[in-house]
């Protein structure tokens, strides 16, 4: 969950969804592990795990939305699901546009 989670808010372009090269890039930026271990820490905690449990849940449901919407609204609604995952780990706005930032 962790994983599918990390993916989705380090995927600051909705191409890089669908990019290997990309996805593979991920696991060797310090922040992906950063990210991990933040989710599990924050979400994973308790037997029942059910704070890491809704956020999947409600980052696969965004992301189906994401993927039904026409193509020139997904970067926008792919945006939306990263707040959601921002707003649940208390991570700070700037790493939403890491190209904003650089």
């Amino acid at each position: 969950m962790a994983r599918h989670i990390s993916r989705v808010f380090m995927s600051y372009l909705y191409q890089m969804l669908h990019d290997p090269t990309a996805q593979m890039s991920f696991l060797k930026e310090p922040f992906y592990q950063v990210l991990q271990d933040t989710i599990i820490t924050q979400l994973g905690k308790g037997g029942d795990k059910a704070g890491l449990r809704e956020l999947n849940r409600r980052v696969t449901r965004g992301m189906l939305e994401v993927e039904q919407r026409p193509p020139e609204e997904r970067q926008a609604m792919l945006l939306e699901v990263r707040k959601g995952i921002a707003r649940a780990l208390s991570l700070p706005e700037p790493l939403l546009d890491p190209e904003a930032h650089s």
